[in-house]
């Protein structure tokens, strides 16, 4: 840069001197200058601008006529054309430092696009391979469930179906798609089904979306099963899609009648038992008031027996009649011994 520098100006330098030095020729070495600039470094004009004030001072001194055309020159004159170079150098040296902080603010503007466009390329790449992954894991979802996965869009016509669907209601996926999701379900539940998709379309209510409900499906043979189906919203830009998880519930309700059965089953059986414990406590109310009046109708006859066989016991010392006593006592004995039975069996009956 300095040594084109240089060689501009003597450039400048030698066709001054080519012209006779006239006064027109001199603003070649403002063009000069001009040129440059276009490097934005200011250091190199004044590397020029020391060349001019040297090349003039000394030619000025040496060989006037070269440089201003005449024979004879003050030294001001050498001063005073430095100074109109300066004078531009002034305008050139704010030009370029302008120049440069433009550029920088261009080039931190351009680069920090440049970062921004990589980040957001980076988080695009990053975002989009999550995508890719969540909706692979979808469709491992979607394609392995055991349940069967009914998408319909607002029209209730079918978009797609997992095979545990095709599985359930007998028809192959290029069957189904396109077909309005209403052929998979009898009366009354189709007409209720296209009445809820009208009523939502007309004021946007969910009345089925999110909860759980139980209805009739029908397979392409004809034959229907009890199911149970949840509904599930997807909003796809200006698309609403809905998703229905559809479960048979065949076993489950066969269960829930044979448990039904068995309710009614335990209710009778209860009812019995219930009968049969009144009867007992019946039974057993009269077995205690038996068991009462026969201690009272056995009991006073066997006191009385051993109570009087007691006081003949006695009359029959004071009398003399001991050969008596022997039989008396017995009488006694066989009577406490009837009465021990008689509480032992009432003992036990208790």
């Amino acid at each position: 840069r300095h040594l084109i520098a240089v060689c501009q100006i003597l450039t400048s330098a030698l066709l001054i001197h080519l012209t006779g030095g006239r006064i027109e020729t001199h603003f070649h070495i403002f063009g000069s200058l001009a040129f440059l600039a276009f490097y934005r470094d200011w250091r190199v004009l004044v590397t020029a601008t020391l060349v001019v004030l040297v090349d003039h001072l000394l030619r000025g001194f040496l060989w006037p006529e070269s440089v201003y055309g005449t024979l004879s020159a003050p030294i001001w004159r050498s001063f005073e054309h430095a100074g109109w170079v300066l004078f531009e150098d002034v305008f050139l040296i704010w030009s370029c430092r302008q120049s440069i902080r433009e550029m920088r603010s261009i080039a931190q503007q351009q680069a920090t696009l440049e970062s921004a466009n990589q980040l957001i390329e980076s988080r695009v790449k990053q975002r989009t391979q999550e995508l890719r992954d969540s909706e692979a894991r979808m469709r491992g979802i979607f394609e392995t469930a055991a349940d069967s996965i009914i998408t319909i869009n607002e029209q209730g016509k079918i978009e797609s179906l997992n095979p545990a669907a095709e599985v359930l209601f007998g028809y192959s996926r290029d069957e189904a798609v396109g077909r309005n999701v209403h052929e998979f379900m009898p009366e009354p539940f189709a007409s209720e089904h296209d009445g809820y998709l009208r009523h939502y379309r007309e004021t946007g209510e969910r009345r089925v979306i999110g909860v759980g409900r139980e209805a009739v499906g029908m397979r392409k043979d004809g034959s229907q099963f009890p199911l149970e189906l949840a509904v599930s919203e997807v909003q796809l830009g200006h698309r609403r899609l809905f998703t229905g998880i559809v479960r048979d519930i065949t076993e489950r309700k066969a269960t829930e009648e044979q448990l039904e059965d068995q309710a009614r089953v335990l209710a009778t059986s209860n009812k019995q038992l219930k009968r049969l414990k009144e009867e007992a406590e019946q039974a057993s109310l009269a077995k205690s008031q038996f068991l009462a009046n026969m201690s009272h109708e056995l009991r006073t006859p066997l006191n009385a027996i051993i109570g009087y066989s007691e006081m003949l016991d006695e009359e029959c010392l004071d009398a003399g009649h001991e050969e008596l006593l022997p039989d008396l006592r017995r009488i006694q004995t066989a009577g406490r011994h009837l009465l021990n039975l008689i509480n032992d069996i009432l003992d036990l009956s208790k």
